[in-house]
């Protein structure tokens, strides 16, 4: 019997292309009275093993509800991905994960449904922190928006779209294994969902990262009343604690971001992207870069980006199947 079981409001979920300012928009919407959030991405609705959450599956055919239990919960409050596959993979969950444990059980009736103990879960968490709704974030999950509609029918979905070259700019920074063709692939196949979702749904609210940072009030009052909630100044005192450059770590929005891709890419890596994803930049709002119109790219530099986007995809592959 669900003792405990408090009315929220609906949920809302984040999700777009990484790098593209989710974790800023929810640590943003986390200083906001109202809204509880979770610090890992979750890929709950994830199916394809390669993306979601490694070893979760592991609990999920298992018989054992408490490690399903443990599991969902270490999906919802470790500092990451890896971590959160680690701690499911060993069983040793620790004390805090054990006691909510022992609580979810006790107030909620469960299925052994990963969907259902994360909702539970997910409720529980929102409830001890005094607030009226949680918020969930995960980039991947804008290839499953039909699974989060049919689960939450009500829910607010915010999708999040940055320039590709910014995009681009981040990940080279971030991450060496990405490739800027799996990049412009993976902003191309992102952009396409986020015109499909604008067209199906009408609780899809699209903040652009340039719109944020260089209209943070404007733009966040609009979140807001999307939402359904009361604008907070709080909102406003972000911190960049995830950027890869330095500088950046400090209180409130900073415009100088926006452009700083200028400064870290070549003429050819920006013609490239462009050339690659031009036609949605244009749908959604982005201009081509002069350079691009002028830099003349020849078939050994499109061959040389795609057997460097090969490699590493081989490379992501082979290190999936040994962790």
């Amino acid at each position: 019997m669900e003792t405990n079981y408090q009315n929220l409001k609906d949920p809302i979920f984040i999700c777009g292309e990484g790098r593209s300012g989710t974790k800023l928009l929810r640590d943003t919407l986390s200083r906001h009275s109202s809204i509880n959030t979770f610090r890992c991405e979750t890929y709950i609705f994830v199916k394809s093993k390669i993306n979601r959450i490694k070893n979760l599956s592991q609990a999920e055919k298992s018989n054992d509800l408490d490690y399903l239990i443990k599991s969902v919960f270490a999906c919802l409050i470790s500092k990451n991905k890896n971590e959160a596959a680690s701690l499911i993979k060993s069983k040793d969950f620790g004390v805090d994960i054990e006691l909510l444990c022992i609580e979810l059980k006790k107030n909620y009736e469960l299925k052994h449904n990963s969907l259902d103990i994360f909702d539970k879960a997910a409720h529980l968490l929102t409830v001890k922190n005094n607030k009226k709704r949680w918020l969930e974030k995960t980039p991947f999950h804008i290839y499953y928006l039909e699974e989060i509609t049919t689960k939450y029918p009500n829910a607010k979905i915010i999708l999040t779209l940055r320039d590709p070259k910014a995009v681009y700019a981040s990940w080279k920074k971030r991450d060496r294994d990405k490739s800027l063709i799996g990049v412009a692939k993976s902003w191309n196949k992102v952009a396409q969902e986020i015109l499909n979702a604008k067209e199906k749904y009408t609780n899809v609210f699209l903040i652009k990262f340039e719109d944020l940072v260089s209209t943070p009030k404007e733009k966040l009052s609009e979140l807001c009343s999307f939402i359904d909630e009361k604008f907070e100044e709080s909102l406003l005192d972000a911190q960049v604690v995830n950027s890869n450059f330095e500088e950046n770590k400090k209180i409130g929005f900073d415009k100088s971001i926006i452009d700083r891709w200028q400064k870290q890419l070549n003429k050819k890596e920006i013609s490239l992207i462009d050339d690659l994803c031009s036609e949605k930049e244009l749908l959604l709002g982005y201009e081509l870069t002069q350079d691009s119109l002028l830099i003349q790219l020849n078939l050994m530099d499109y061959l040389n980006y795609y057997l460097n986007y090969l490699i590493k995809k081989l490379k992501k592959l082979s290190s999936w199947l040994r962790v």
